[in-house]
């Protein structure tokens, strides 16, 4: 293992923060200021965490070459589980966009989604980078954390949309049907689906591990326990204060003095989301306590001073009970966390073994955030995601059940019939459920039919509909009408690019209006067009051709069948169990899609969990990134920490967690193969601030100027015009819009609209 410089220490900690705030902003950021709010304001800022980590990953690799004066052999890369299907899928990406109709369109992806190659190759970047720097157990659990406890965070959100305490004013209907931070039902729960699998990884682990855990000292770890929840309760109160400030409190001429608030909030909660495993109540990371505690405090005193200076020049909506009390969950929120993070420093420590109290906290935990995350999922009232969950779950159920046949057969359980009739218990239900889904959409039986106007339950009965709602306008999307031929149409209309590399991606768009259906517009606004199928393999073969379809499923087949070798070659529970997760998680993606849209939050949580999925075999020592075997020994010490849900890898448990150590970081060793020696290596650290700069510069020109300009868009739409002062300050605005970002036709658009209504009362 290669000696760690000052240098790539802080490149593991900003390129781990990259992947940690990458997991908690593209499901729960989203941006009040701006005219679009959602999805492309998600991809920026996936994008630009990336680009600073790719940064961080070159100055890391350039201090490791020049520390051990030798050259990397990168053709160890080629052979590294995944990295085939992904670079293939990536190279069709490109040139699927160099052959595109629209080119620059296809590169940067649309105003509205901003989903174009350039998002997509930074999914795969985000795969790479965690493939290539994730390196202990204790990083992966706070990987899951993360993606655990932000989909808490989206589906507390969600319920409090249902219960009708929403302080955001959205246009829709967010009671019945919740879209929490996605603004979308259909969204919020394609992305909650693929979180359920890691919340059942993790109450998995934590109930194999009651039985033998050890008692403890009750009372430090009830402690313990206690204080967790007050840190819990801390930031879903800090987060929906926030919420209730950006909905309540307005700059009079309407600036982006607050635009900062909001990000810094979440990533500062974000943060403490680390904090929320066992290895903290052993020894607390007092840097990252210390950082923490240092950020809250400053953004705490910068709010409360630009607030109270803006007092003459902002409008604050006291009298709605739901916006009015915006300062009192903002306060209860710091103090719940900040609380957490000073008590840290002085309860008293635990043993590094997990005791059957913190086990039990565990359980509880983990079960309640199961019932959060499925109770928002329900309340979405969304059948593709619904069905995908379903498909999830029961996967998750039925490999784990094939596991511990396989275990007892080996091991000569008594429970081993047991374990056979609940497995053919979960096919039969499996097959019941399905056949019973079939006949409530196509038997006509009174029943049934009293069941479709059942609410929430009734949307099931529906999913062959395809003569009103939703059912009809995806039917008209894929297969037209009379006059136009729909997507089908469109893919029979040039059978080369159709065989070949597609239209180009995110260009159905353009390419879909000459066989636009006009009985849509019955449906749908009458100047919209589909940029999507709502069909994944539809889009596929219309925006990357067959080629891309193929490429699709390589992708997805490869995981599938990594996850299955691990499963078959491990002996490790936790190894095993995470990837039943990993392969539970992209199925439900894969079947979600089947009449859905990937969003920013669904694709990024795929791709970290394809990275996962190749870290987990490497950690468990079934391969090197070369390829060859590991063998994989287990130690006494080993197998007590086999199905512990949150391990720590500080060096502290004696000869068998070193060897454990030794045995992780050679299984991970990407830069550390090494082949010829390389001279002069020293010499390039000039290159680390010009890396730096690229990076922020490259963050602003491509992705953060067209935010910053669609903040002004957003500014000129924001109020209706009395007059033509009115119609000027909106014209001025959306010229700030066009000099933001030159490039963005869409403002052009809305400029001239201006310039024709401030025209129109001087008509001849």
């Amino acid at each position: 293992m290669q000696r760690q410089t000052f240098l790539t220490r802080w490149a593991d900690r900003i390129i781990e923060a990259g992947w940690l705030l990458a997991l908690v902003f593209t499901p729960y950021f989203f941006n009040l200021l701006t005219a679009r709010h959602f999805e492309p304001d998600k991809a920026m800022v996936l994008r630009s965490l990336v680009l600073v980590m790719l940064a961080a990953w070159g100055i890391k690799t350039i201090e490791q070459i020049s520390m051990a004066r030798e050259r990397p052999t990168w053709q160890a890369w080629w052979r590294a589980p995944l990295a085939i299907p992904a670079l293939i899928f990536a190279g069709v990406f490109v040139l699927a966009t160099l052959v595109s109709v629209q080119p620059s369109l296809s590169w940067w992806g649309s105003y509205q989604r901003g989903q174009g190659t350039y998002t997509n190759l930074s999914y795969i970047a985000l795969f790479a980078l965690i493939v290539g720097n994730l390196r202990t157990r204790e990083q992966l659990q706070r990987l899951l954390t993360t993606a655990i406890l932000t989909g808490v965070s989206v589906s507390t959100y969600g319920i409090v949309q249902h219960l009708g305490l929403d302080p955001l004013p959205w246009k829709g209907n967010v009671i019945t049907r919740i879209s929490s931070t996605m603004g979308n039902s259909i969204f919020v729960a394609a992305y909650l689906i693929m979180i359920v699998p890691w919340v059942l990884y993790r109450l998995t682990l934590a109930i194999a591990r009651y039985r033998t855990a050890p008692q403890g000292e009750r009372a430090t770890d009830w402690a313990w326990l206690g204080f967790f929840a007050l840190l819990l309760v801390g930031q879903q109160a800090l987060l929906l204060g926030i919420l209730k400030f950006l909905g309540g409190v307005r700059p009079v001429n309407g600036d982006f003095r607050y635009w900062w608030v909001s990000p810094v909030a979440i990533a500062l909660v974000g943060g403490t989301f680390a904090l929320v495993n066992a290895a903290h109540t052993v020894q607390p990371n007092k840097k990252l306590l210390g950082t923490l505690l240092s950020g809250f405090g400053l953004w705490a005193l910068l709010l409360m001073l630009v607030y109270s200076s803006s007092a003459s020049s902002q409008s604050v909506d006291s009298a709605n009970p739901l916006l009015g009390d915006w300062w009192l969950w903002v306060l209860l929120g710091v103090a719940g966390v900040v609380g957490f993070m000073v008590v840290s420093f002085f309860l008293p420590r635990r043993s590094e073994t997990t005791t059957r109290t913190l086990v039990l906290g565990q359980i509880l935990g983990n079960a309640g955030a199961l019932i959060l995350i499925l109770l928002a999922i329900f309340f979405s009232q969304s059948r593709g995601p619904w069905i995908g969950g379903m498909v999830g779950i029961g996967l998750f159920v039925l490999l784990l059940l094939l596991r511990l046949i396989w275990t007892g057969q080996r091991e000569g359980w008594a429970s081993l019939g047991r374990l056979r009739a609940a497995l053919w218990t979960t096919v039969g239900l499996g097959v019941l459920a399905a056949g019973l889904l079939i006949v409530f959409n196509i038997s006509d039986a009174p029943v049934f039919e009293r069941l479709r106007n059942v609410q929430y339950i009734g949307r099931l009965g529906r999913l062959l509909e395809t003569d009103d709602g939703t059912g009809r306008v995806r039917t008209l999307i894929w297969f037209g009408d009379d006059r136009g031929g729909g997507a089908v149409g469109l893919l029979q209309s040039n059978w080369l690019r159709t065989l070949t590399f597609g239209h180009g991606p995110e260009t159905m768009f353009t390419a879909f209006n000459p066989f636009y259906p006009p009985e849509l517009a019955a449906y749908e606004a009458r100047g919209a067009s589909p940029d999507r199928s709502h069909q994944a393999w539809l889009d596929e073969l219309v925006t990357k051709g067959a080629l891309g379809l193929l490429s699709y499923f390589f992708l997805f087949g490869s995981a599938a069948w990594l996850a299955w070798k691990q499963l078959r070659a491990a002996t490790d529970l936790r190894v095993q169990v995470l990837a039943i997760a990993a392969l539970s998680t992209i199925a439900a993606h894969f079947f979600e899609v089947l009449v859905g849209i990937p969003i920013v939050s669904t694709l990024t949580m795929l791709w970290v969990t394809f990275g996962v999925l190749v870290v987990n075999g490497l950690l468990a020592g079934l391969y090197t990134i070369d390829g060859q075997p590991v063998a994989a020994a287990e130690t006494p010490s080993e197998a007590v920490e086999t199905v512990a849900p949150e391990t720590t890898e500080r060096g502290k448990r004696g000869k068998p967690a070193q060897q454990r150590g030794k045995r992780a970081n050679t299984g991970g060793r990407l830069v550390g193969t090494v082949g010829a020696p390389l001279q002069g290596g020293l010499g390039f650290r000039w290159t680390y601030p010009l890396l730096l700069i690229a990076a922020l510069m490259l963050g602003w020109f491509w992705n953060l100027r067209n935010n910053y300009a669609d903040m002004f868009l957003n500014q000129a739409q924001s109020f209706t015009p009395r007059g033509l002062q009115d119609e000027a300050f909106g014209y001025l605005k959306l010229l700030r819009a066009v000099e933001s970002d030159p490039k963005e036709d869409y403002y052009y658009l809305q400029l001239g609209s201006s310039m024709l209504k401030m025209a129109y009362p001087y008509k001849l």
